[in-house]
């Protein structure tokens, strides 16, 4: 659901009109987000892996979401002048490659090696109250080793927003991203010392 740009107090139930979320002026300007400037990572565990990066289909979209969580905890809002510059799975697919270093395999090529499947299931700003909100993503990491699934495990990363607004909310994401890439290395890392199973793939 947009925000609309007319008849907010039905929006606004819950917040204050001066705290409200997503309320554009009429020329308020369109605001691009991605991850930030390219960033360059140590050597990893994951040089050996491919990477596949899945999304759902709401995730299509380019609005940067959010949840109200006391008032609709089901409905999935999108603020109306702010967008992602890509799908949120295209970000962090480039981003984790940046981090960790994973292989540049096609994924024709890597059906034959192992490869990392993330599939990004939660990735928004949740309001808690009207003034507090924090970024949350959940992801479901698998490695499979050619079509055997080798080791799985389910991630869930809190990161506080530092404004109740898109912006805030964008920086504590892009922050969970970070968490995130610091959690599934760890992971890896696990794996490759103690799963004998896992231990072709480093």
């Amino acid at each position: 659901m947009k925000h609309p740009l007319l008849a907010p107090f039905a929006l606004c139930a819950l917040f204050s009109l001066s705290a409200c979320v997503g309320l554009p002026e009429a020329s308020a300007p369109l605001a691009q987000y991605d991850f930030g400037l390219p960033v360059e990572g140590a050597g990893s565990v994951a040089a050996k892996l491919g990477l596949s990066v899945r999304t759902p289909a709401w995730f299509d979209s380019l609005y940067v979401d959010y949840r109200l969580i006391a008032t609709a905890p089901l409905e999935r809002r999108e603020y109306a002048t702010s967008r992602w510059a890509a799908n949120p799975g295209v970000l962090l697919s480039r981003r984790l490659r940046q981090r960790m270093g994973f292989s540049t395999e096609t994924s024709a090529d890597a059906r034959t090696s192992c490869v990392l499947r993330v599939d990004l299931n939660e990735f928004s700003q949740i309001f808690d109250s009207s003034n507090e909100s924090h970024a949350l993503l959940e992801a479901d990491a698998r490695l499979f080793g050619g079509n055997k699934l080798l080791a799985q495990r389910r991630f869930s990363v809190k990161r506080a927003s530092s404004a109740p607004d898109a912006r805030g909310g964008v920086e504590a994401l892009v922050a969970s991203v970070g968490q995130f890439s610091n959690e599934l290395e760890s992971w890896l890392e696990t794996l490759k010392t103690a799963t004998p199973s896992s231990g072709e793939c480093f």
